[in-house]
């Protein structure tokens, strides 16, 4: 850790349980390229004439610029005085005031040793309270504020300092030093030890293996009320023979109090909670006594690596602090200020906080400030420091291999630097930088750690990475922000993003083609859902293949390959029928469904048997098919329903309009009787035809009669009486007949063929004697009539031969 006696500050971390840690705490302020910030209280007793003053010693040659930006109280008139200590003069002071608020600046040629000082031009002491700020600007102002943090002190074990992996936003590079700074949210340090290990922490006596990796940060608040607050923040890895414990420590470095002894802001317990708790370090093993709070996990055995982390995570009520180890979270802390936050950070700094860095460490020292020496015997131990910022996690810009601000140290060295991992092993502790860039440069194909500000080489228009895929439209992104640059400035944390494109060969309806995709493209921008034409055709999507693989068409181009649209052809089709209708038809599709076969009216007239009409080609209903955009024109036959009543038997039948209809009347023979059809009534009117010429809805009747014709012979001779009935139904006529050979009878317009005929004779033979004497009488007489009669008694005679009876026989 840095030290302070009259102008020096030292501070400790305090261990409990098995031990107690000196630290020094430092706290961040910004430096600008080449310039460094020392940010320091003043609580002071002047004599009267008398200077006092804060040496700095420039050891290297060049310029340095001094600007101070007091805030200085006094009990009586004071001068702030940058004094050129190597020729004993004032370089440059302000005037003699109570309250010293106004900047001072002065430039020097160094090897120089300057002095900040304070002058009592007053008769009686001066009582000097508040803070100064310098800036100090220039390769020596950086030189000097490296050595601070890098030296190494003597011990009776050898000359020692804490060693590993020191950052402290300086670096040096190209034969010049320079400065730079971040912030970051997460810290993770990876150890890994060697089975050969061996080390012993010293102070009057040795403990042998133990020793101490420190994982130790820098917090910066900044409240809603406009103030600022510093935290030193160490997660500790004490090692004790066998086995291994996490410290957890946390120090209000904000503002370090020296009036007679040297004090650290304290913490209330009530804003700052977890699992440990806070302790008041008195001092006395040195440094700088006051409030710590203190957390110390379980043994555990020592394997063979392990792992520390510490989070931060901020609200306007508070900050968080998590401590992670290999078996999981040590402790949260919670840290709640008054004002609230409205911003926090651990910071790397070119600044000198209260006379110590705002860094960042990873280093090797002492068990704790009981045995704060470690002697690092054999083996080694390798360290890695990483952090999470920009959203990455990234390494240190520039590393140094000895120093920081903890207190505990050890004899060890630096030998080997792989792949931003420090191994240490042993030997005398030699400071020297592990690496250095300028600019943190991350691609898709990498990242750079970059020593030129000046980043274009890295900015390619294309890059092909193969298998059909490339990078183009470089976006260069500064510290989160779009930069159109290509100088930055030191401690830059550069991404360079692509549009990342696949070639992708397109195939449509419309043709194919092979272009660059940008990568997250809409799969639909490419094989868009329906292709559509101005003439009535248009292509709609039924599925996506991407390299034969179906796809879903809301996807995003991930990949080169084929990308292929399976698509159904439509046309806009209008049917123009008795209603008018438009829509779109898959190609080929059938019309029927579209298209009525027929459409009645509901008064015994119908459309029928349609004919489709498209180009100058008909088409049946079954023929038709949707074979091109356009019109397709239904033409229909006008129909009438004919309905026809025969006897009992109802049926119907549709008639073109004009056609002919022929009624079918079937003619029945039952029993003797014949019913046969002998008129047609068509819509009440009657006529012989059955054929009729349909010109609106018919109802036709057909009419029946029913002959029956009996014989009434016997022997060949006629019935001398006879009784004849015929009956259809309730419908019945009846005949007396004389002397008949037969009879014929007729029922007109019956409604039934359910018809019989019944009848009874008496025989005439018997009467045949008598019959002839008269009949012989008959003939003598006509003949004595001088054959006046003979034809009339000839025809008489034919006519009964013939069974036909003269009308004036019968009754």
């Amino acid at each position: 850790m840095g030290s302070r006696g009259c102008f020096y500050v030292r501070l400790g971390y305090a261990l409990l349980l098995a031990a107690l840690a000196i630290v020094v705490v430092t706290a961040s302020a910004r430096a600008e390229g080449g310039c460094v910030e020392l940010v320091y209280s003043v609580q002071d007793s002047v004599g009267p004439g008398y200077y006092s003053y804060y040496p700095l010693t420039f050891d290297s040659t060049g310029n340095v610029n001094l600007t101070l930006y007091p805030e200085l109280y006094s009990s009586v008139p004071i001068s702030l005085v940058i004094y050129d200590l190597t020729s004993s003069r004032e370089l440059a002071s302000s005037p003699s005031l109570p309250r010293i608020l106004i900047p001072l600046s002065a430039s020097v040629r160094t090897p120089r040793r300057v002095g900040l000082a304070v002058y009592n031009p007053s008769a009686s002491a001066a009582r000097v309270s508040g803070s100064l700020k310098a800036l100090l600007c220039g390769e020596p102002a950086l030189a000097w504020a490296l050595s601070r943090a890098t030296n190494t002190v003597a011990t009776s074990v050898g000359r020692a300092t804490p060693t590993g992996i020191v950052d402290l936003g300086i670096a040096y590079l190209n034969g010049s030093y320079t400065s730079y700074s971040y912030n970051f949210t997460r810290a993770r340090a990876e150890v890994w030890f060697t089975p050969e290990l061996k080390a012993t922490s010293y102070d009057h006596f040795p403990l042998r293996g133990s020793f101490s990796v420190q994982l130790n940060l820098n917090l910066k608040v900044l409240t809603r009320g406009g103030g600022q607050q510093i935290y030193w923040v160490q997660e500790v890895l004490i090692v004790t023979g066998s086995g291994a414990y996490v410290n957890v420590n946390i120090w209000n470095t904000t503002k370090v109090s020296k009036v007679q002894y040297c004090f650290l802001s304290p913490l209330n317990p009530a804003s700052i909670t977890g699992r440990g708790r806070v302790h008041y370090y008195t001092g006395s093993q040195g440094g700088c006594a006051g409030d710590v709070y203190i957390y110390a996990s379980q043994v555990t055995p020592l394997g063979a690596s392990a792992a520390l982390e510490v989070a931060l995570s901020a609200s306007p009520q508070g900050v968080t602090v998590s401590f992670h180890s290999d078996s999981g979270v040590v402790d949260s802390v919670r840290i709640s200020p008054l004002d609230g936050v409205s911003w926090a950070g651990f910071v790397v700094e070119p600044v000198l906080w209260e006379w110590s860095p705002l860094d960042a460490e990873l280093v090797l020292a002492g068990r704790s400030s009981d045995y704060p020496t470690a002697v690092l015997e054999s083996g080694a131990v390798t360290l890695k420091l990483s952090y999470f910022r920009e959203n990455r996690w990234s390494l240190p810009q520039a590393a140094w291999s000895a120093g920081g601000n903890t207190f505990e140290k050890a004899v060890a060295s630096v030998s080997q630097v792989v792949d931003g991992a420090a191994r240490v092993t042993p030997g005398e502790p030699v400071v020297r930088q592990l690496w250095a860039f300028l600019v943190l440069v991350r691609t898709p194909l990498g990242t750079y750690y970059s020593t030129s500000l000046d980043i274009s080489q890295f900015i390619v228009p294309v890059v092909d990475l193969g298998n059909g895929t490339r990078l183009v439209n470089p976006a260069v992104y500064v510290d989160g922000q779009l930069f159109n640059g290509s100088r930055v400035w030191p401690g830059a944390a550069v991404d360079i993003a692509y549009t990342r494109q696949y070639r992708v060969f397109v195939v449509l309806p419309t043709g194919a083609r092979e272009d660059w995709v940008d990568e997250g493209t809409p799969v639909e921008s490419l094989v868009p859902r329906e292709i559509s034409f101005d003439n009535g055709t248009r292509y709609v999507l039924e599925r996506v293949l991407l390299s034969g693989e179906e796809v879903d068409p809301s996807s995003r181009v991930a990949s080169a390959g084929r990308l292929e649209g399976v698509y159904r052809k439509q046309f806009l089709v209008t049917i123009a029928s008795v209603n008018t209708t438009t829509l779109w038809l898959e190609a080929g599709s059938k019309l029927s469904p579209l298209i009525p076969a027929a459409i009645e009216f509901g008064n015994g007239t119908r459309l029928a048997s349609p004919i489709v009409l498209y180009r100058n080609t008909s088409f049946s209903l079954a023929e038709a098919v949707a074979t091109g955009p356009g019109v397709y024109r239904v033409v229909y036959r006008k129909q009438y329903l004919v309905r026809v009543t025969a006897l009992n038997t109802t049926y119907e039948d549709w008639v073109d309009e004009g056609a002919t209809f022929e009624v079918k009347a079937p003619s029945f023979e039952s029993r003797g009787v014949a019913v046969l059809p002998v008129a047609y009534e068509y819509s009440g009117k009657r006529q012989s035809s059955p054929s009729v010429v349909v010109r609106a809805p018919l109802s036709v009747r057909v009419v029946y009669n029913a002959t029956a014709r009996v014989a009434l012979t016997n022997f060949n001779l006629p019935a001398l009486y006879a009784e004849v009935t015929l009956k259809c139904g309730s419908t019945s006529r009846r005949a007396t007949l004389f002397l008949a050979w037969d009879v014929s009878l007729t029922l007109g317009d019956v409604n039934t063929a359910n018809c019989s005929v019944e009848y009874t004779s008496t025989p005439s033979w018997p009467l045949l004697p008598a019959l002839i004497v008269t009949i012989t009488l008959i003939a003598a007489r006509v003949t004595a009539r001088k054959r006046a009669s003979r034809p009339q008694a000839s025809a008489v005679i034919a006519a009964f031969k013939a069974g036909e009876a003269p009308s004036s026989l019968l009754s």
